[in-house]
């Protein structure tokens, strides 16, 4: 059984998603001004979530058939001011669970009234780069 995380299909989709916005900060800005559209590639960054619809069934969570696309994008700016280490992330249940009302969470992921996870589809280490020792953030 693959999993959503490895799915080609869901980077190829993230990856056309932004690179579509990266493009279209691109047309509006001026070619001589090469800042600009730096400033608009690094906007374009995200972190991919997904979304893990629960059911209770004697007084247990367990997982259901989702009701559409699971994986949504979230900017990483924002992604970063409210998550700003893979602790944070761990512990901070209720402002983790809060992430499917960000970015293009899906309208069915937004109005789910069940139990639920949101959890990270892309590789922490990619999310949160290693420092080395003695190096601050």
């Amino acid at each position: 059984m693959s999993s959503v995380y490895d799915s080609e299909n869901l980077v190829a989709r993230v990856n056309y998603a932004a690179t579509a916005i990266t493009q279209m900060g691109a047309q509006t800005q001026d070619p001589k001004e090469p800042g600009e559209i730096e400033v608009a590639e690094a906007d374009a960054e995200v972190v991919i979530l997904h979304f893990v619809p629960e059911a209770w069934v004697n007084d247990y969570a367990i997982v259901v058939d989702p009701g559409g696309e699971c994986a949504w994008t979230v900017a990483r700016k924002l992604f970063l001011k409210k998550f700003s280490s893979e602790d944070d992330w761990n512990e901070c249940h209720q402002v983790r669970d809060d992430m499917r009302f960000e970015g293009t969470a899906p309208a069915w992921v937004r109005a789910w009234t069940g139990p639920f996870e949101v959890e990270l589809a892309d590789d922490p280490a990619s999310v949160w780069p290693a420092f080395d020792e003695g190096e601050s953030r």
